[in-house]
């Protein structure tokens, strides 16, 4: 496996970190790293299942379509609580 896999999973260690803090910050960004996470997590299913063969290509392709659509359905939900302006808390 060597360097690729353990550099694909710092970055998405590291993107995760930053999603979490966003989050935790309540900033604005959230959502546009929240989303890049999603992006990072689903290329390293299909990088894990087509180039380094360590699962079924199938397997991949069905993680990869589950993270991108939990990522879309919690951005959207993510854009409407994290926006400018907006007070958190309320409820409607």
């Amino acid at each position: 496996m060597g360097p690729a896999i353990v550099a694909a999973y710092g970055l998405q260690s590291a993107v995760a970190l930053a999603t979490a803090l966003a989050i935790w910050l309540g900033r604005a960004w959230a959502v546009g790293v929240f989303i890049a996470f999603g992006i990072v997590l689903a290329a390293a299913a299909l990088f894990e299942g087509f180039w380094l063969g360590l699962r079924p290509p199938m397997a991949s392709l069905s993680e990869m379509l589950m993270i991108v659509l939990s990522t879309g359905a919690l951005a959207l939900v993510f854009r409407r609580e994290f926006r400018s302006g907006g007070d958190r808390s309320e409820v409607h």
